[in-house]
């Protein structure tokens, strides 16, 4: 072959040429071509698996919101990503000191690009029906969904208003929501970032008319979040609310539209019993937000306030949170907090509930359900604010010999068994030497 049309195809000069002729003689292998080159500075698989394993030694903390729409996961609030290079650092040199450190930026880089992780837990704020009708055009059905979406939104508005102007002292508008899990400890000694958590649930409930605020607290080692739980947790809030004002004949409750905690057949019952154990009481309404459409800004409200004022602060266990909390004065108002029993204060609802006839009420589209005194046996729903309502009997009604109607049955107590694993036990007994006075005497009953 010609070495001049050789080098001209190939672009290599004479002295590339003899350099590659050279290397060949003397048995070695041509020098790659530079695109081909390893950089010097690349990490090795040790160092990024070093990365990798940190990363995934942290514990996920549970998120209550948007569970079944994203498989994305959540680290502790505390954390961010430098407080976890600077832990990765610190950890690294003790343990493998062999093996290279990796810079900040290839921390971030494997943190941001191959795990889906955030260190807060959102609350859902986009409404599904709203983003949907967003995208392209809509078709005639599409068009006549989106306008009876936002009728709906309309005349929940307008009914949460006009509830807002309410002055009757006979009549009292309570708003509740469940906040978002406090994951315990909350400290930032760095070796509690790598342990599993206690879960720890916060049921908060305002009156609109004092502003005043309510919180009932419990573990997961008691309870957890099923209808049987939201439903003891609120009467017992709604407990404290009714003794609080004696001449309130009439309650209007406000909640989101979450069929698992407040839309369903344990919270009914619940409430009927509450209404017929309160003498008092003449009538329960339980109004629901638009799905994706949040009109209780007075307990969003607040749980922002509960979050700018916790920050920062060092909360060993449940005793410490119940301290914290009314410690806070929303509004200038003490908060009522409570610990729950897990003896006294969960109730089985559900064992007095009959499915098929609870079924006849629709609660996956009610957005208002009446209780009266005087027929607790059936409820009273509305499927829109502006469409007349139905009753539906959801109770057999018994008539004694002195003709008087059979009152509910009283439900029992719940008797569930929530066991923390041996893991997170395990983790939480390590924590304990951080732990003095209240808080090391309720973690080591806890664990015991």
């Amino acid at each position: 072959m010609c070495r001049d049309f050789f080098l001209s195809t190939y672009s290599l000069s004479h002295s590339k040429l003899e350099t590659i002729r050279r290397r060949i003689v003397k048995n070695c292998n041509p020098q790659k071509p530079l695109q081909e080159k390893e950089p010097h500075n690349k990490y090795s698989e040790e160092t990024l698996k070093s990365v990798r394993q940190h990363i995934e030694s942290y514990p996920k903390v549970e998120s209550h919101y948007c569970r079944a729409d994203t498989k994305r996961e959540y680290l502790d609030a505390n954390l961010s990503i430098s407080k976890m290079y600077d832990a990765y650092r610190s950890k690294h040199v003790v343990e493998s000191p062999d093996i290279p450190v990796a810079a900040a930026h290839k921390y971030y880089e494997i943190f941001c690009n191959e795990y889906n992780l955030g260190f807060h837990v959102p609350k859902k704020d986009l409404c599904d029906k709203c983003e949907l009708y967003k995208i392209g055009e809509l078709g005639a059905e599409m068009q006549a969904e989106k306008k009876k979406h936002e009728d709906c939104m309309g005349h929940v508005t307008s009914q949460r208003h006009q509830d807002m102007k309410i002055a009757e002292p006979s009549t009292l508008v309570v708003s509740f929501d469940m906040e978002n899990i406090f994951a315990l400890p909350r400290t930032d000694i760095s070796v509690a970032f790598y342990k599993r958590k206690l879960n720890t649930i916060n049921l908060t409930a305002r009156v609109f008319r004092t502003k005043k605020a309510y919180c009932a607290l419990w573990t997961e080692s008691i309870a957890g979040r099923t209808g049987n739980d939201l439903a003891s947790a609120f009467t017992a809030l709604l407990t404290q609310i009714v003794s609080e004002h004696p001449d309130v004949t009439d309650l209007i409750l406000w909640s989101d539209s979450c069929v698992a905690q407040n839309r369903n057949r344990m919270m009914a019952y619940a409430l009927q019993y509450f209404l017929q154990e309160n003498k008092t009481l003449k009538t329960i309404t339980h109004r629901y937000c638009e799905p994706g459409h949040s009109n209780i800004q007075d307990v969003d409200n607040l749980h922002s306030v509960i979050e700018r004022n916790l920050k920062g602060l060092s909360i060993m266990s449940p005793v410490s949170l119940v301290r914290q909390l009314k410690a806070i004065q929303p509004s200038n108002i003490p908060m009522y907090v409570k610990l729950l029993d897990a003896k006294k204060d969960f109730y089985d609802y559900e064992a007095n509930t009959s499915s098929s006839l609870y079924s006849k009420v629709g609660f996956l589209s009610a957005k208002e359900i009446l209780y009266t005194a005087a027929n607790i046996h059936c409820l009273t729903v509305k499927h829109c604010f502006i469409e007349p309502p139905r009753t539906v009997q959801v109770q057999k009604k018994v008539t004694l010999r002195n003709n008087k109607t059979k009152p509910l049955p009283k439900p029992k107590h719940l008797n569930q068994k929530c066991h923390l694993s041996n893991e997170k036990k395990k983790d939480l007994t390590s924590l304990l030497k951080f732990m003095e006075g209240d808080d090391l005497l309720y973690m080591q009953g806890l664990l015991s």
